[in-house]
């Protein structure tokens, strides 16, 4: 998993628990993914109370819409904008999380919008 801009090995719930807390001002990017293969991937952006969760089956998924919110990128300040019509409650992004690395698979707790 990458954690804003550092890579991190992610082995129990505890430590996924740790890294998902961890905030700068407010907010955190998360991308995790399996040891052995970079897809399927989840995309976490938080940015307290809000939260945007993308599923990545494969590279070369991609998409825009409007209505914009930034996030915290990196841990230098960099920020990225998402789309504001994905945000969800950090609880329900944190629980797509943890049930993406219990089953490597996309989370069935929130609805999709196919980009």
């Amino acid at each position: 998993m990458f954690a804003l801009d550092e890579r991190r090995v992610v082995s129990t719930s505890h430590e996924l628990a740790e890294a998902i807390a961890s905030r700068i001002e407010g907010g955190t990017h998360l991308q995790i993914a399996s040891a052995t293969s970079p897809y399927p991937m989840i995309d976490l952006l938080v940015r307290d109370p809000y939260a945007v969760v993308h599923y990545w089956p494969h590279e070369g998924v991609a998409g825009d819409q409007a209505d914009e919110v930034e996030f915290p990128h990196s841990s230098l300040g960099d920020r990225i904008t998402m789309p504001g019509l994905a945000r969800v409650d950090a609880g329900t992004a944190v629980a797509c999380v943890e049930q993406f690395a219990e089953t490597g698979a996309r989370p069935t707790l929130v609805d999709w919008i196919d980009l």
